[in-house]
C-alpha cells in the first residue's frame, strides 16, 4: 500500500542525492513535478515521469494521484527486479 506525499516531500527526496552504495554519476536531478513517489509496505519507490515522451499519460497520472485515486491500492502482480502492476 502507499500514500501520496506532499510536494515538499517529493522535492526533498529529489534533492537528497544518491542512495547508499549507488555510484554518484548514476544519480541526476529530477524536477519535482516529474517525480511520482510511492510508499509501499516494501519501501519507497520513486518514478521519474517523462512528459516529453507521453504528455497525456503523465498528465493523467498527475491528475489521478492528486485526487488520491491510487491511495490504498494493492499491487496484485510483482516480478522482482522487473515490474509491479496495480
Amino acid at each position: 500500500m502507499y500514500k501520496r506525499l506532499g510536494m515538499a516531500a517529493a522535492v526533498a527526496l529529489a534533492a537528497a542525492g544518491p542512495v547508499a552504495g549507488q555510484a554518484q554519476d548514476a544519480w541526476r536531478a529530477t524536477p519535482a513535478e516529474n517525480l511520482l513517489v510511492l510508499d509501499t509496505t516494501q519501501g519507497r519507490v520513486l518514478v521519474e515521469m517523462a512528459p516529453h515522451v507521453a504528455p497525456a499519460h503523465v498528465e493523467r497520472l498527475r491528475t489521478l494521484a492528486g485526487q488520491g485515486f491510487y491511495d490504498g491500492q494493492a499491487f496484485h502482480r510483482v516480478i522482482r527486479d522487473f515490474m509491479a502492476q496495480t
